[in-house]
């Protein structure tokens, strides 16, 4: 437990670290910056049991992952963000065919 929250500490460390030279290079703003924060910031909270997934249909689980695509779209939307200025704020790695691979939490 103690390792695990030191981790977390350490990652939402760097992830402060990054989006602080982000607002410095111009690429987002402290109000988006703050908003970034607090949405991965924080520690992951369990949102299903355990061997959930397994009970789901192939159709459930397309279902489940575009309701969280969508979410995560307008929360984007919302704060003037895009999926590629996020991915560049934190300093993600450019993902298949030199597109930026987008690391979410939630």
């Amino acid at each position: 437990e103690e390792e695990r929250n030191k981790r977390q500490t350490e990652r939402k460390a760097h992830m402060e670290q990054k989006l602080t030279q982000a607002v410095a290079d111009g690429k987002i703003t402290e109000v988006q910056k703050q908003a970034i924060l607090e949405k991965f910031g924080q520690p992951m909270v369990k949102k299903f049991e355990p061997g959930k997934f397994k009970e789901m249909t192939e159709e459930e689980m397309k279902s489940l992952h575009e309701q969280k695509r969508t979410e995560m779209d307008t929360w984007l939307s919302q704060n003037g963000l895009t999926k590629e200025v996020l991915n560049d704020a934190l300093g993600h790695p450019k993902g298949f065919a030199g597109k930026r691979v987008l690391f979410i939490n939630h």
